[in-house]
């Protein structure tokens, strides 16, 4: 989903948010699939790993 983000030039921003909103609607899998249990705190990670969380910040306040 970070990814999304870090081509939004590529991809276009409609896409980004739309990929963000589906993402924050999503319900918390269970088994395993997820370290921490919370879809943010995942989202977050993965935006620190692409090196794009100030970029994703602020659509993450505005949706969140």
């Amino acid at each position: 989903m970070a990814d999304c983000f870090r081509y939004r030039r590529h991809v276009g921003l409609e896409v980004a948010l739309a990929a963000l909103r589906g993402y924050l609607g999503r319900p918390v899998a269970r088994g395993g699939t997820r370290r921490t249990g919370s879809p943010i705190d995942d989202l977050v990670a993965a935006a620190r790993a692409d090196r794009i969380s100030a970029v994703l910040r602020p659509y993450l306040e505005a949706l969140a």
